[in-house]
């Protein structure tokens, strides 16, 4: 269940932006930097994001600290919000429930629309008002199961990496996914991961 890395109708691959549920589950995985290289296209993150990743799951380090390493390598962009990008921010935080989003969703969406990026969203709702606004979405799991980073890792170093997202950031996993990636991980692994679910986590 892999699939390459979108390409824009351009010549050139679009920007990929980060939500900061998404950057907490890639310092989860214990090798951001590693799969940001193999990902080899622009990935950024807007400020408003920036300052919602608190804690780096992986080694309890603070959050900012952890991107500001991966930002130095220049493997992450942190970005601004231009004024175009602004006036989207502020009518998508404020329309009315049950459309309204927090302000690191909105600002990944509106950062987004602005350079025809690829918005990386886990939540349900942030990800329904992406593609209504004619987006292209992507989820951690979609960006960990790219063909690229399959190809590199292999099976076993991939099931170490989704592993540590699960248990480490508690990554989110949508129900069509659990079986794949409880397959995955092995059910040993996947027995100590309650998102996973019940059919999962039994041993057989």
């Amino acid at each position: 269940m892999t699939s390459s890395l979108p390409h824009s109708r351009s010549d050139h691959n679009p920007i990929l932006v980060l939500d900061a549920s998404v950057a907490i589950n890639l310092l989860g995985t214990g090798r951001p930097a590693d799969l940001l290289r193999i990902v080899g296209q622009r990935v950024v993150i807007e400020e408003n994001a920036y300052k919602e990743v608190v804690r780096d799951p992986f080694n309890g380090n603070s959050g900012c600290d952890s991107l500001n390493t991966l930002i130095s390598m220049d493997l992450l962009r942190l970005e601004r919000l231009s004024n175009e990008g602004y006036e989207l921010f502020l009518e998508l935080t404020g329309a009315d429930p049950p459309d309204d989003l927090d302000d690191g969703e909105a600002a990944t969406i509106a950062y987004s629309l602005v350079v025809r990026g690829i918005p990386l969203l886990d939540e349900r709702k942030a990800k329904r008002i992406a593609q209504k606004r004619g987006l292209s979405v992507m989820t951690t799991l979609d960006l960990l199961r790219s063909q690229q980073i399959v190809d590199t890792l292999g099976r076993n170093e991939l099931a170490n990496v989704l592993y540590n997202a699960i248990s480490h950031a508690r990554m989110r996993v949508p129900s069509d996914d659990r079986q794949w990636v409880g397959n995955m991980i092995g059910t040993a692994r996947a027995a100590s991961c309650s998102s996973l679910g019940p059919s999962c986590r039994k041993r057989r």
